[in-house]
């Protein structure tokens, strides 16, 4: 049995982290195995250890809200990986960075993430076949 893929939330720390933990404990729940610093006990540096979290990772999904600098580096790094990126941003942000045009982003109302956290799910859920080798 292969192990289930793995995703890496890129968040910035002034986030609204309850939305952050909702998210993630979906995923958890979902069979997903979710890389993260508050799960790690690493000894490197914090842009270490994330630039090996994002590294380990099948999926990355990156909360543009509030353009902050170490998402954007984040996902540029991902990006720079190949891996599979999905963007969240609340809905009250005016618009989204122009460092990410052309990708498509999720927004969300962080007083009701639910709707945002089942499309998150069912994406990562869609793009699983694209991890498994060919004849399989």
């Amino acid at each position: 049995m292969s192990e289930a893929p793995s995703v890496f939330i890129s968040h910035p720390f002034t986030t609204n982290r309850e939305v952050t933990n909702q998210l993630a404990e979906a995923l958890k729940k979902s069979g997903l195995n979710l890389n993260s610093l508050e799960d790690t006990s690493a000894t490197a540096p914090m842009d270490v250890a994330i630039r090996q979290m994002i590294e380990r990772s099948d999926f990355v999904i990156a909360d543009l809200t509030g353009s902050n600098p170490n998402v954007m580096f984040e996902v540029g790094f991902a990006r720079g990986l190949g891996k599979s990126i999905l963007p969240i941003v609340q809905e009250t942000e005016a618009q989204v960075s122009p460092h990410v045009a052309g990708m498509i982003y999720v927004p969300y109302d962080p007083q009701k993430p639910d709707k945002m956290i089942n499309y998150v799910l069912s994406w990562v859920k869609r793009r699983q076949p694209e991890l498994q080798p060919a004849g399989i």
